[in-house]
């Protein structure tokens, strides 16, 4: 299973870098509650999530992120259908050591497809994340 979770992650990754936001979007659930260290935001719509995604992926290219790589370091054992993962996003850059964020997603897993409910940062990377959370404020 983690397996299997490890991979959907690496596939979030990928849809976030190609810029393939409705796709990404499918696997999350709206509202969305995004927690941020002490302030937390809600991507309230689809539309919402994918300008959230957008204004992150911008963020990471304008540092000159090429690919993002998850690492899960623990997964909580399912109860019912609903499970957490923790998980370091390492944010590759040609030539320099991968910066970290670590998030908590809080998942359940529904006909195979696991979907995340909400997503608790502890650790993050880039200071704009502030900016894109202003954005979810707006939209809300």
């Amino acid at each position: 299973m983690t397996d299997s979770v490890q991979a959907q992650f690496q596939r979030h990754g990928d849809l976030l870098m190609a810029g393939r936001y409705a796709d990404l979007s499918v696997y999350y659930e709206t509202p969305l509650p995004i927690h941020f260290d002490t302030s937390m935001a809600i991507a309230g719509t689809k539309d919402a999530l994918r300008d959230y995604f957008s204004n992150l992926h911008h963020a990471l290219m304008a540092r000159g992120i090429t690919r993002i790589s998850p690492q899960i370091t623990a997964r909580e054992v399912p109860r019912g259908n609903r499970f957490r993962v923790w998980l370091n996003w390492l944010n590759m850059t040609p030539g320099t050591n991968p910066s970290r964020s670590e998030a908590v997603y809080f998942c359940r897993k529904e006909q195979g497809l696991m979907q995340i409910e909400m997503i608790h940062y502890t650790v993050i990377s880039m200071p704009e994340i502030e900016t894109i959370r202003q954005g979810l404020l707006l939209t809300a």
